[in-house]
């Protein structure tokens, strides 16, 4: 008998955590066009909007399909999960600041100050978007 799709595991709710996926991608992508268009009136941007909207949406799948994994295959999701999201977000913080300093892609300019910032406090938006929701669609 094949297992019911809302319950991937004993504690998680797949229906549940594609809702949330969801609404935190839509607020993710939103809250982060915001501070582009922000910062977009302090200077250029070296990102486009377009990119911002893509990489806060994708961000937070990848999120949503790490939290399924972990509740499919561990004993304790949840904590492990804020573990690696905290890991991931200090991760991508020196993306920007690495960025400003050499080249992220070939035939790439460096990254200005005002598009260092913006990225990262667009970093911090999906991140604690991430934080303050995914945990509590695990029961555990």
């Amino acid at each position: 008998m094949p297992m019911p799709v809302s319950t991937p595991s004993p504690h998680l709710s797949l229906a549940a955590l594609l809702k949330t996926a969801g609404l935190v991608a839509v607020a993710s992508a939103a809250g982060n066009a915001a501070v582009w268009f922000i910062f977009h009136l302090f200077g250029p941007l070296m990102i486009g909007i377009g990119e911002v909207v893509t990489g806060s949406a994708v961000g937070v799948v990848a999120a949503a399909v790490v939290l399924a994994a972990l509740a499919r295959w561990t004993r304790r999701p949840r904590p492990i999960f804020v573990g690696i999201s905290i890991a991931v977000l200090v991760l991508y913080s020196l993306g920007p600041v690495a960025a400003a300093l050499a080249p992220y892609k070939e035939g790439a300019a460096l990254l200005n100050i005002v598009t260092v910032l913006a990225t990262e406090l667009m970093h911090l938006v999906s991140g604690l978007l991430v934080l303050a929701t995914f945990p509590r669609v695990v029961d555990r």
